[in-house]
């Protein structure tokens, strides 16, 4: 059973945490996954570690964009659980899903051009591989997002939660095997190793939920199924929330800006601005979990007419 929030009872910080809780593990785990991928790499060598994180900075600048973006699907979602319709909770999840995969329009090209841009020169052979595959498969966590905010907004969190620990140990393993070419596995080595096991980990993320999100259950109580794409939706969903991800975009630009000027003057100095990075994001990420949990039991208590409540979240 996931944890709901009694509406006819005053919101307490216990419900406000423990709705919260999953979103925040959801929003750490996808970059909790490049962390992994630095600390594996710092084993194999410090050129491929700095490389990496040269790189997972611009990525993280479409990843974010998109998560926060995806978001918005949970905002409508909880809406609908909490006026009890729950038959319209699976397509603005569905209009999201395909907004991340329209993505893909801007993470191929970027992948494919931006990195000799983006990667200081002394970091480029182990940066720029790892920054083609990562940011050719951002768009996997808009997916994935848009799914973890379904389950959030309807109190099964677990789910998330679950997902969410199962691929770490996926990427974790996989990153051991591909980086350091176990199993006579020779051909992804370094940080293009690491990039395939977060990758492949993504992947496994949005499988795990999809398995739950379509389940017989689920789809005939919230309409998973009504996979159409509605333009018109789309765009209105897109209109609330495209300013929080350019912003979001904009933020991760400049830390990207600033790691490529301190990687010019030398490895060991990309090496602490890495660390620094990854710390700063890591309580970034907890926020915005905290925020996202905020939204969900706020569009329930919409949908619920209780808008007097909305005050003691």
């Amino acid at each position: 059973m996931g944890y709901q929030i009694n509406l006819s009872k005053d919101i307490t910080t216990f419900d406000v945490f423990k709705i919260s809780l999953p979103m925040m593990v959801s929003a750490l785990s996808n970059h909790f996954m490049i962390i992994l991928d630095q600390v594996i790499l710092s084993r194999y060598s410090i050129e491929a570690m700095t490389g990496a994180a040269s790189a997972s900075v611009w990525c993280a600048t479409l990843q974010c964009a998109a998560m926060s973006i995806t978001s918005i699907s949970g905002a409508f979602v909880g809406n609908y659980n909490g006026t009890k319709k729950y038959n319209l909770a699976g397509n603005p999840v569905w209009q999201m899903i395909w907004g991340s995969l329209g993505l893909f329009a801007v993470s191929v090209p970027l992948s494919m051009m931006a990195g000799r841009y983006c990667i200081p020169e002394n970091l480029k052979t182990e940066g720029l591989p790892y920054f083609r595959i990562l940011m050719f498969c951002v768009p996997i966590t808009g997916v994935y997002n848009s799914l973890a905010s379904f389950f959030i907004s309807i109190g099964k969190g677990y789910i998330v939660t679950i997902s969410a620990f199962l691929t770490n140990i996926i990427n974790v393993c996989l990153d051991i095997i591909l980086v350091f070419g176990y199993f006579g596995i020779n051909t992804l080595k370094g940080s293009v190793g690491a990039a395939t096991g977060t990758v492949s980990a993504w992947v496994s993320s949005v499988v795990i939920l999809f398995v739950f999100f379509l389940g017989k259950k689920t789809r005939n109580r919230y309409g998973t199924f009504n996979f159409k794409l509605n333009i018109s939706r789309l765009k209105e969903y897109l209109k609330l929330s495209i300013a929080g991800g350019v912003g979001h975009a904009l933020e991760f630009s400049a830390w990207g800006v600033v790691y490529y000027t301190l990687s010019s003057i030398g490895k060991e100095t990309a090496l602490l601005q890495s660390i620094a990075v990854s710390v700063n994001t890591l309580l970034a990420f907890t926020a915005a979990g905290l925020e996202k949990g905020v939204m969900a039991i706020t569009a329930n208590l919409l949908g619920a007419k209780l808008k007097h409540k909305i005050f003691s979240v």
